[in-house]
């Protein structure tokens, strides 16, 4: 049985190694794109936050964004194991 479930692990870290989840700040300001393994693959500024007069704002936008990436990384990472769980289910 370990074997099965060592290959199933494999194709599932395969399968979000691949993957991303993006996240933004509230005002748009700031995207975060992560992957499926909780890497951050990158981050963006929308130009307006250059002109930011308090750096709490952006640090805030920061903030939500990574918070909002990291949210729809974790819904990535639960649809592809029940669609993987399908898939196996399909499969038998």
């Amino acid at each position: 049985m370990q074997p099965q479930l060592d290959q199933n692990a494999a194709e599932l870290e395969e399968r979000l190694a691949g993957a991303t989840a993006t996240g933004r700040s509230a005002d748009g300001l700031v995207t975060i794109v992560v992957g499926g393994l909780g890497d951050v693959r990158a981050v963006r500024v929308d130009p307006r936050a250059l002109h930011l007069s308090e750096v709490t704002a952006l640090e805030a936008a920061f903030s939500e964004a990574l918070r909002a990436a990291f949210e729809s990384g974790r819904r990535l990472v639960m649809d592809t194991i029940m669609a993987a769980a399908v898939e196996k289910a399909s499969a038998t």
